[in-house]
């Protein structure tokens, strides 16, 4: 399944319950572009720890 993270980051998710993430960078990429895409996609995975924290 791929979703669109906010933050324009574009990522996949495969395995049984879609536990890998993969992310979709092009081909060439500025080394600022790919670190504010690691920077969204830390910032999305924070956010949905956060979550699961204030669920359980």
């Amino acid at each position: 399944m791929r979703r669109r993270v906010p933050g324009r980051l574009l990522l996949e998710t495969a395995g049984p319950p879609d536990e890998v993430a993969k992310i979709l960078p092009p081909v060439t990429v500025a080394d600022g572009q790919l670190a504010q895409g690691l920077g969204v996609l830390g910032e999305a995975v924070a956010s949905v720890v956060g979550l699961r924290a204030l669920a359980a």
